[in-house]
C-alpha cells in the first residue's frame, strides 16, 4: 500500500505494477510510445486526489488566454448560466494574490453574479497550450431550486477554479538501455519536458491571473520530479521574444521512480499542499 495515501488499497497498488509492465514491454509498447504511459499516471494522479471532493483530474486540459493585442476579443454574454464560470474568483484561494487593487482599476467586482455578465471567449486568436494533465482545484455553493439551470448544473454553481499541478509526461527511455545509458536518456527526457512545461506554466499564470504558484511535474515514463514554480519564475516576454533566464536558473530535485520509498514521500509532499486547498464549499 503507498505510504503517500493510506486509502489507496492494495488493487490499486497493483494496478501500478501492472501499467508499469504493459508500458516497458516489447509486446505491448514495441513503439516505445508516450501515450501508454497516460494511464499509470492518470491513476496515480486520481489515486493522489481521492480525497478530496474539490480536486479533479482532467488530462489534455486547454491553457488558453487572450494576448493583450486581442483583448477586444471580450464579449457580451447574456444568459442564464453567467453565474457558472465567468466569476471564477468569488472565493478566493490563500495562494492568490490580492486583486482588489486591480478591481479598483479596471471597475470590476469579484463577487457579481448576475445573470448579464461579461465573459471572455476563446476565438481562433487565443493562445493555448494543452498540458498531458492538470489538477484542478475548484470551489462551489448550491444553486437555489428555482434557478433556471438548476437540474443541468446538478444544483451547484462553480464559484472558484485553480490549476495547483500541472504534468508533462514523456516517452520512456529505450528499453534496450542500461546504467549510464538509461540515466543520460532520462535526464535528456526530463529536460525537454520541463522545456515544455516552461511555456505551459506561462500559459497558465496568463490564463489564472490570480495564482501565485503551481506544482509542476516533469515524467518520462515511471521517472519523474516535480517543483513548485513561482509565478516570478517563469518566461518573461520581453519585447518581441520570451526571456527564459528565470526559468533555466531553477533547481529540479533528482529525479526518482514511481512505486518508489523516495516517490512515494514526495507524492505525500504534493498531497497535503492539496489538503491545505480551501475545501469545496458544499461540506455543510
Amino acid at each position: 500500500m503507498p505510504p503517500f495515501l493510506p486509502s489507496v488499497s492494495r488493487h490499486d497498488t497493483l494496478k501500478y505494477s501492472v501499467g508499469r509492465s504493459f508500458c516497458s514491454s516489447y509486446r505491448h509498447n514495441s513503439r516505445n510510445l508516450e501515450r501508454p504511459w497516460y494511464g499509470l499516471w492518470c491513476q496515480v494522479l486520481t489515486d493522489l486526489t481521492e480525497d478530496f471532493t474539490n480536486m479533479i483530474v482532467v488530462p489534455h486540459f486547454p491553457l488558453w488566454y487572450i494576448p493583450e493585442e486581442d483583448e477586444e476579443a471580450v464579449v457580451e454574454v447574456d444568459d442564464d448560466d453567467s453565474i457558472d464560470g465567468m466569476d471564477l474568483f468569488c472565493q478566493r484561494d490563500p495562494d492568490e494574490q490580492d486583486i482588489e487593487a486591480r478591481e479598483a482599476e479596471e471597475g470590476t467586482e469579484a463577487g457579481n453574479t448576475t445573470t448579464g455578465s461579461v465573459g471572455t471567449i476563446a476565438g481562433t486568436d487565443a493562445a493555448e497550450l494543452i498540458p498531458d494533465f492538470i489538477i484542478l482545484h475548484l470551489r462551489a455553493e448550491k444553486l437555489p431550486a428555482n434557478h433556471a439551470r438548476f437540474k443541468q448544473l446538478h444544483g451547484i454553481v462553480i464559484t472558484h477554479e485553480c490549476c495547483p499541478v500541472i504534468v508533462e509526461n514523456k516517452k520512456a527511455a529505450p528499453q534496450s538501455f542500461r546504467g549510464k545509458q538509461l540515466e543520460r536518456a532520462i535526464i535528456f527526457l526530463l529536460d525537454e519536458a520541463r522545456e515544455q512545461l516552461a511555456m505551459q506554466c506561462y500559459h497558465l499564470f496568463e490564463k489564472y491571473p490570480h495564482a501565485l504558484e503551481t506544482i509542476a511535474i516533469a515524467a518520462v515514463g515511471d521517472y519523474w520530479s516535480f517543483k513548485t514554480v513561482h509565478r516570478y519564475e517563469i518566461p518573461r516576454v520581453i519585447e518581441d521574444t520570451m526571456d527564459y533566464q528565470p526559468w533555466n536558473t531553477l533547481i529540479w530535485p533528482s529525479y526518482t521512480q514511481l512505486a518508489t520509498p523516495a516517490s512515494d514521500q514526495r507524492l505525500r509532499k504534493i498531497y497535503d499542499t492539496l489538503k491545505a486547498k480551501p475545501v469545496l464549499g458544499l461540506e455543510q
